[in-house]
């Protein structure tokens, strides 16, 4: 596309997965992702 792909990155939020070990915490970050990749689609 042109840009710089450090720039177009930031454009897009990313779930926070470092409490993975932690169920509910890593329950909600993954429903997170999916409603977006699926608003995206």
């Amino acid at each position: 596309t042109g840009k710089d792909l450090a720039v177009e990155l930031r454009e897009y939020h990313i779930p926070d997965f470092s409490n993975w070990k932690n169920h509910d915490a890593f329950e909600s970050a993954f429903a997170d992702l999916l409603r977006d990749l699926r608003a995206q689609a």
